[in-house]
């Protein structure tokens, strides 16, 4: 409202301010009576009075005037000192401090993406908009849910998730730069209670708890451009004991998905304590099938490490492979066994029984190695003074830098083929065709390849660290041989007749042939469900299966384990930032927009909203009341 004088208009304050600055003169004014003349306390009192009066008349001109008397009045006589300031501050911090604590964990939040475990559906220093009353009800501060419902998780949807009490390296963070707490997590979700899950040429077949086929919920358009691989390296997590006995470290205990799936034993003989021959290995899951082989779970067999190497390195450590010479060779690390374990040294030092594997060589010529230049995927790293690192180590602390001479210096990446360079806020453009980056060579694609995910020259094949695997891997997808997610030779080309030929050949105890079995279907396209059954993987119950879209490079189930259910929190709504194709929504199984928890959310919020104002309205009522009829205490407090 504006009241016009001597032609110009002025600000007239509401009610509701008038009786805010009536409340906040006068606990000021306990606080300060003590210092002031009877004269002045005179004139405060009288003027609560008066603002009072005109308040509870809702003469609301009137109020303004007297609202302005008091405020000159207490502008002279009751000023703030630093700690008046000092505890408004830290009433208003704090009463912001539980708003925001409740809006986060129980209504949304606003995120940045620190990784490029999700590539490429989100990228580093992505911004997303997550609601948190998907799934449930969360409880503020503790990870327990009001409310939840296993009907509103879909497979194939993004989620974010607590690491508290899960097995997550590193995972403690501090909110606000100040209070302790504990990280959350993106990943896509996979699988629910009781689904049994198999992976074939980078795809997801199962079964829900039920026993219905629910592969086709993996195959839409969201998983276009996303495979995944169901290991992170073949030993997943191997425990042993911390003293060797008889110089070996022995019995080894695998872990994938964080639990124990197998054991590798070694059992001295007398004459050579140290015989490689006597290792022993046994299954620990799917305990009921008596003949499994490790390779056999979820489909590992299926997948395969692949890395480049020269022809000198096939001649150093290959000795006289019966292969056509060829510029580069695709050296493919494949069907972990525990029938063929053998004793090694591994990475620590420790020499302790280690699976046995299956390694196939594929001469690669021109037309294949532009086709993998064309269809590489990088992480994103930092290119200085022709040396890269990746992007979230630092380049003084990283002794490890794989060459990259001839490229300025800048932060790139490479997604499904297309090299970028990224500017400030993580904004990617596009590289011209001149670009160094863009000129295929092969010293340059021994680089990219083999260390273009880790970006670290650790990973060169048969160096110091020779047992370092790129995050790589090799599949067959329906009769092609896939690399990257793309096909590096089709079904019926001479040269993948010529591997497939020599891996049969080659076939026996100790070599297993990489070769297409196939997707777990029937001849009439139905899903095998006894293989399934018999070999895939299940989700325990009130737990739940995320993986990274980028399974290069995602920590996820893989390493720590199933989630439980509790931990689960919201689901991205919204890409706020970066502008490009992927602003927007993202790309995942469509979510409800309205449902019972987000009903019960909302509700919540609004009677809270509705009972405070009723509250404080009735409050302000009763001290206007009082304060009219002088009967308000202001004197100071005697606590």
């Amino acid at each position: 409202m504006h009241q016009s004088i001597d032609g110009r208009k002025k600000l007239i304050y509401t009610l509701r301010k008038s009786t805010a600055i009536l409340k906040e003169i006068s606990k000021l004014y306990r606080k300060k009576c003590d210092t002031l003349t009877d004269t002045l306390k005179y004139q405060f009192k009288s003027s609560f009075q008066d603002l009072a009066h005109a308040i509870d008349a809702k003469d609301r001109t009137s109020a303004h005037d007297h609202a302005k008397v008091l405020q000159q009045l207490a502008k002279l006589h009751l000023k703030k000192n630093l700690l008046d300031h000092a505890q408004e501050l830290g009433v208003n911090l704090l009463f912001a401090l539980v708003v925001a604590v409740i809006v986060r964990q129980s209504w949304g939040e606003l995120y940045e993406i620190p990784s490029g475990s999700m590539r490429p559906t989100l990228l580093e220093k992505d911004r997303i908009v997550v609601s948190k009353n998907q799934f449930g009800v969360n409880i503020p501060l503790q990870n327990k849910h009001l409310t939840f419902d296993d009907d509103q998780v879909e497979r194939g949807g993004i989620f974010v998730f607590s690491g508290k009490d899960m097995p997550i390296r590193d995972n403690k963070h501090l909110y606000f730069y100040l209070f302790p707490g504990i990280k959350q997590y993106i990943k896509r979700m996979i699988g629910k209670p009781g689904d049994t899950l198999y992976f074939y040429g980078g795809k997801i077949y199962g079964l829900d708890k039920n026993g219905n086929d629910i592969s086709a919920q993996f195959h839409n358009k969201n998983f276009e451009k996303i495979d995944h691989v169901p290991f992170i390296n073949f030993e997943g997590k191997s425990l042993t004991n911390q003293t060797p006995t008889n110089g070996v470290f022995s019995p080894v205990f695998i872990y994938q998905m964080n639990e124990p799936v197998a054991k590798l034993e070694h059992k001295a003989s007398l004459r050579d304590p140290r015989d490689s021959g006597k290792v022993q290995g046994k299954m620990l899951t799917h305990t009921d099938q008596k003949e499994l082989e490790y390779h056999q779970l979820w489909g590992m067999g299926n997948y395969a490490f692949a890395r480049l190497i020269t022809p000198n390195q096939l001649e150093l450590h290959h000795g006289a492979k019966s292969v056509e010479k060829a510029p580069l060779y695709l050296e493919i690390l494949h069907h972990p066994s525990i029938k063929t374990a053998t004793l090694e040294t591994d990475l620590y030092g420790r020499h302790r029984p280690t699976l046995g594997k299956s390694i196939s060589i594929l001469p690669l010529f021109e037309n294949h190695l532009k086709t993998l230049y064309q269809n590489l995927y990088t992480s994103r790293f930092t290119v200085k003074n022709g040396e890269a690192y990746r992007v979230g180590t630092h380049e003084k602390k990283q002794k490890f830098l794989p060459p990259l001479p001839g490229i300025p210096n800048g932060t790139y990446e490479f997604l499904n083929g297309i090299a970028y360079k990224i500017n400030l806020g993580g904004v990617a453009t596009k590289l011209s065709k001149e670009h160094p980056l863009n000129q295929y060579n092969l010293e340059r694609l021994l680089v990219l390849y083999n260390m273009g995910i880790e970006v670290d020259s650790r990973y060169e094949p048969y160096g110091m660290f020779r047992e370092l695997l790129p995050s790589r891997h090799a599949y067959w997808r329906n009769g092609d041989l896939y690399v990257m997610g793309q096909p590096l030779m089709q079904q019926g080309s001479e040269e993948l007749n010529a591997f497939i030929q020599a891996e049969k050949a080659q076939a026996s105890g100790l070599h297993t042939p990489f070769l297409d079995q196939g997707a777990p279907l029937n001849a009439d396209g139905t899903l095998n469900t006894e293989l399934v059954k018999n070999y895939g993987l299940t989700v325990p119950a009130n737990s739940f299966l995320g993986l990274g879209d980028n399974h290069a490079v995602s920590l996820d189930c893989r390493d720590f384990g199933f989630i439980p259910r509790q931990n689960l929190r919201g689901v991205p709504k919204f890409i706020f930032w970066t502008p490009g194709e992927r602003f927007g929504l993202p790309k995942q199984a469509t979510y409800t927009h309205m449902n019972k928890n987000r009903a019960i959310v909302w509700a919540i919020g609004l009677l809270s909203i509705l009972g405070w104002s009723l509250v404080n309205r009735r409050l302000n009522q009763s001290f206007i009341r009082k304060m009219k009829g002088g009967k308000l205490d202001l004197h100071p407090s005697k606590n």
